[in-house]
């Protein structure tokens, strides 16, 4: 990976209500709704192969494929948040590899500006009998110049919401509950041949939870050589002493100790 460029990653999900898990998956393997799903779609084609190559899955989602990978050159309008990086250009071509898994979809994403994503879609939960709310979940792995990671997110994050409430009505569910937003992702699985970080698979019940990406740093009040030595780190209790008449000699430092003062004499009383 070049110096400017940089991995990010991150996964959003939605609780649906009234669909079995059957259902939803099926809607999840439709590969042109998931790409008319795009806001910036403006049309797109199966290619025999994608620029670059066909990017290598990594072994679970290979474990789990149910089809063929399929390859589609998607072309799409250049959004506002990436256009003054594409001066001139009212369009760009997308390569997008979509893999049926199990769950789900797993997708490779090659776009303009060398922006490369991986995208787990999967559904977790539900029953055959809709009683058990499915969650649709949306891991996203990107690598990209370091510049564009948070317009990157930032575009996910403006229409993710929208997309899974389509996903919700074409299932013949409801949306009940979207996470609050994008949360970090933490664990990665092993980097694949393309150079973008893949995403391990989180456990059912953390979906809603608030990301916890690393330890909440303490202070330098809270450590443990702060507590156990306190003389060392804490002025005490301060009191202003009196005001003296005049400030005291400093001594020379060529002078012995300092001698102490004679005694004052008793001031005699007056007759």
């Amino acid at each position: 990976m070049g110096f400017f460029r940089t991995n990010d990653s991150f996964q959003v999900s939605s609780e649906i209500s009234g669909v079995t898990r059957e259902r939803a998956i099926e809607v999840l393997h439709d590969h042109d709704f998931f790409i008319h799903q795009d806001p910036n779609l403006e049309s797109y084609e199966p290619e025999d192969m994608p620029k670059g190559g066909v990017t290598q899955l990594p072994a679970d989602a290979q474990a789990a494929a149910v089809g063929s990978t399929q390859c589609y050159a998607v072309t799409d309008r250049i959004p506002a948040r990436f256009a003054r990086l594409l001066p001139g250009k009212a369009t760009a071509v997308n390569h997008y590899q979509v893999t049926s898994i199990e769950d789900g979809l797993f997708v490779c994403l090659k776009a303009a500006l060398d922006v490369q994503s991986d995208r787990r879609i999967v559904i977790r939960g539900g029953s055959d009998d809709a009683t058990v709310n499915v969650v649709l979940v949306q891991e996203v792995g990107v690598n990209c110049n370091k510049m564009l990671v948070n317009v990157f997110r930032g575009q996910y994050e403006e229409h993710w919401r929208r997309i899974h409430e389509a996903f919700a009505e074409r299932m013949g569910g409801e949306v009940v509950k979207h996470s609050e937003g994008s949360s970090s992702i933490v664990k990665l699985a092993p980097k694949a041949t393309s150079g973008t970080d893949r995403i391990a698979t989180s456990s059912p019940e953390t979906y809603f939870e608030q990301p916890q990406s690393s330890p909440p740093q303490r202070s330098h009040l809270q450590t443990q050589d702060f507590q156990e030595q306190p003389a060392k780190k804490c002025a005490s209790s301060y009191a202003p002493p009196a005001a003296p008449s005049r400030p005291p000699a400093s001594p020379s430092p060529s002078s012995g100790p300092r001698q102490p003062s004679p005694p004052a004499r008793p001031r005699r009383a007056s007759p």
